[in-house]
């Protein structure tokens, strides 16, 4: 009868070895997934577009190239296939997407190239507004905007931080 007893437990033992295993396995496949999709968002999102996105005064001239770099994140949040594993983390990602998008929209909508050249636009000056005060809320919109989405960016690198390293 103990070695019925001895098999057994030698039994669930090997079980529960191969399911931890398994979960392991599973852990390391989604860690590594999650890796790869921040350093993507990295790709995406240096760190000098995002200095400049805290930085600069939105009421001034505003990169072209800078502008293109966060509408290429938005455009690739929209894909399935860039995603985190980690709830909490796709969350961050979703809210930086989110408050980087409504960024972009005024931007666009706020905005128009400077005739010295393509790389650069800038809101309409107050001169050329029926209320020039409107050249100040915009000023102001678009720079809350900009410390919004950096805060957002902070958040969620410092989260990946924790979860990734």
């Amino acid at each position: 009868m103990s070695d019925w007893i001895q098999w057994g437990i030698a039994a669930i033992i090997g079980i529960l070895s191969f399911l931890a295993g398994r979960y392991w396995n599973l852990l390391d496949r989604r860690l590594a997934k999650d890796k790869n999709t921040y350093q993507e968002l990295l790709e995406l999102l240096p760190a000098s577009s995002m200095q400049y996105l805290k930085e600069n005064d939105f009421g001034g001239a505003i990169s072209r190239r800078e502008f293109s770099i966060w509408s290429g994140f938005c455009e690739r949040c929209k894909h399935p296939d860039f995603v985190f594993l980690d709830r909490k983390l796709e969350n961050a990602k979703t809210d930086l997407f989110n408050k980087m998008d409504l960024f972009t929209e005024r931007i666009a909508i706020e905005s128009f190239s400077l005739p010295t050249g393509v790389e650069y636009n800038q809101i309409t000056p107050a001169d050329d507004r029926k209320d020039p005060k409107q050249f100040e809320i915009v000023r102001k919109e678009l720079n809350d905007l900009s410390i919004i989405v950096y805060s957002a960016y902070v958040a969620l690198v410092n989260r990946a931080i924790k979860t990734l390293l």
